[in-house]
C-alpha cells in the first residue's frame, strides 16, 4: 500500500483524502489548525497567529455564501437540511465536518502540524512538519504528495502610485472581519469581484460613504444602497485623496483592497520542480499534476469555478493517476499542452488558472480521464443561471430558495 501525504484539511484536502482512502492508499493529512474546514473556520486574528505563523482564513463575521448550498455540496454528499439556499459560513463549516465524519477521515488528520518543507527523496517525498503542541520538528517519507493548502491567504496588492504616501487606513480583504470600525467613514473598496461587492455592501450599512472602484465602470441601477458610488479604475493616491481614470477625485478615510491573492507555497523546496509565480503555478498538467515529478499533485489551484465539482474531480483524477488507472502523455506532450492552453487563455484576455470561461469542458475532461461518475447537470445549469445574478440583484438574491428536482433540473421555490 502506497503512502500519500495530503497537505491541508480544508475542502480540497478532505475531498482528496476521501478519494485516496477509498482507493486503498494509506493517507496522512497534515493540518496546522485544530479543526477541519480550512478557511471556513472563523478567527478574529488576521495576519499572524500566536505561534508567529500566518493566518490562512479570510472569513469575516456573518458571511453568507454567494452560491446556493445545493451546488456548494459535493455531488454524492448532499448538504444537511437548512431551509435557506444561501447559508451562513457556520453551516458550511458544519457541512465539511459532517463530510469528514461520514467518510471517517478525522482519524487520518494530524492536527496542529505545520508543514515546513517538502522535498524529493529516494523513496519519494520527505515532508517536514512542526508539531505545534510540542514545537518538535519531525520528518516523514511518502510515495506521493497532494498539495491542498488553498489560495486565499497571501494578499495581492495593485501597483498604485501614491500607495505609500496615503495617510488613511489601508487593509486587504484578507484582514476584514466586521464593518464596525468603518462607521461614519468614507471608504474606498478597490476591486469589483464577489468579495468587493460583498464588502462594499456590508460596509455601506455603517459607513458615511462607500466608493467601489472597478477596472471597467458598469453601473447597475439599484445594485447598491444610495451611499455607494461606483468609480472607474483608481490611478493614484495622494495623502487623503483617491484619483480615478475619468479625471475625478474624492477624499477618503480608508481603503480596502479586494484585489485577490497570489499563489504561495513556501514549504516547497526548489527540488520539487514547481515554479510559483504571482498568478501561475507551473508546470502543471491539467492544473493538477507536477509534470516534473508526477507523484505530486495540486488540488484547488484554478479559481472562478464551481468549487465543489472542481475539488472533487481534481481529487478523483489525481487518485486515478496514482492508482495507475489513468494513462498520461509523455512529459514533453504534457508541457506542450500546458503551454498551448496558456496561450489560448492569455489571448482571450484571461489569467492562467481562471476557469469561469471553460470549466464545464475541463470538468468533462477530468471525468473521462479519471473514469469518474458524470457530474449531475443541475450543477452546470444552476451555476450558469445564478452566478451572473451576483452583479444584478446584490441586495436581494440571497433571499431566493431552490430545490433540486432531478439529476438535470432545479426549481425556485
Amino acid at each position: 500500500m502506497r503512502q500519500v501525504a495530503v497537505l491541508g484539511a480544508g475542502p480540497c484536502g478532505l475531498a482528496t483524502a476521501r478519494h485516496l482512502k477509498h482507493a486503498g492508499f494509506e493517507v496522512t493529512v497534515f493540518e496546522r489548525s485544530r479543526h477541519v474546514g480550512g478557511t471556513w473556520n472563523y478567527t478574529d486574528e488576521t495576519w499572524m497567529s500566536e505561534d508567529g505563523r500566518p493566518i490562512y482564513t479570510s472569513l469575516y463575521q456573518n458571511l453568507v455564501v454567494n452560491l446556493p448550498k445545493e451546488i456548494m455540496a459535493f455531488p454524492d454528499f448532499p448538504f444537511h437540511h437548512v431551509d435557506d439556499s444561501y447559508v451562513s459560513s457556520k453551516e458550511v463549516l458544519k457541512y465539511f465536518n459532517n463530510f469528514c465524519d461520514a467518510f471517517d477521515l478525522r482519524k487520518l488528520v494530524k492536527f496542529q502540524h505545520h508543514v515546513e518543507n517538502v522535498r524529493p527523496c529516494d523513496s519519494g517525498w520527505l515532508v517536514t512538519v512542526t508539531d505545534l503542541t510540542t514545537m518538535m520538528e519531525q520528518s516523514f517519507e511518502f510515495d506521493a504528495v497532494a498539495v491542498c493548502t488553498g489560495q486565499c491567504w497571501c494578499p495581492l496588492y495593485p501597483n498604485v502610485e501614491g500607495r505609500t504616501i496615503f495617510r488613511g487606513r489601508q487593509i486587504h480583504a484578507h484582514e476584514f472581519r466586521c464593518p464596525d470600525s468603518f462607521r461614519n467613514r468614507r471608504v474606498l473598496v478597490i476591486g469589483a469581484g464577489p468579495s468587493g461587492h460583498d464588502l462594499a455592501l456590508n460596509i455601506s450599512y455603517v459607513a458615511k460613504q462607500v466608493f467601489i472602484s472597478r477596472r471597467e465602470l458598469k453601473t447597475v441601477e439599484g445594485l447598491f444602497p444610495d451611499n455607494v458610488t461606483e468609480k472607474p479604475l483608481l490611478t493614484s493616491l495622494s495623502e487623503y485623496t483617491a484619483h480615478f481614470s475619468d479625471g475625478t477625485s474624492t477624499d477618503i478615510d480608508d481603503i480596502i483592497y479586494c484585489t485577490g491573492y497570489r499563489f504561495r507555497f513556501p514549504f516547497l523546496s526548489p527540488e520539487c520542480g514547481v515554479i510559483v509565480d504571482e498568478k501561475r503555478v507551473h508546470p502543471l498538467y491539467l492544473h493538477v499534476l507536477n509534470i516534473n515529478k508526477p507523484t505530486m499533485g495540486f488540488v484547488g489551484v484554478p479559481h472562478d469555478a464551481c468549487f465543489s465539482i472542481l475539488f472533487d474531480l481534481q481529487a478523483q483524477w489525481f487518485t486515478a493517476v496514482l492508482a495507475g488507472r489513468c494513462t498520461l502523455p509523455d512529459a514533453e506532450t504534457m508541457r506542450k499542452e500546458e503551454e498551448e492552453e496558456l496561450e489560448r487563455q492569455l489571448a482571450a484576455g484571461f489569467r492562467p488558472h481562471f476557469m469561469y470561461n471553460r470549466q464545464w469542458k475541463y470538468f468533462k475532461q477530468l471525468e473521462d480521464m479519471a473514469g469518474a461518475k458524470p457530474m449531475p447537470l443541475y450543477y452546470m445549469k444552476m451555476f450558469d443561471d445564478l452566478a451572473p445574478g451576483l452583479t444584478k440583484d446584490l441586495q436581494h438574491y440571497r433571499k431566493n430558495k431552490y430545490r433540486i428536482v432531478d439529476n438535470e433540473n432545479y426549481e425556485k421555490i
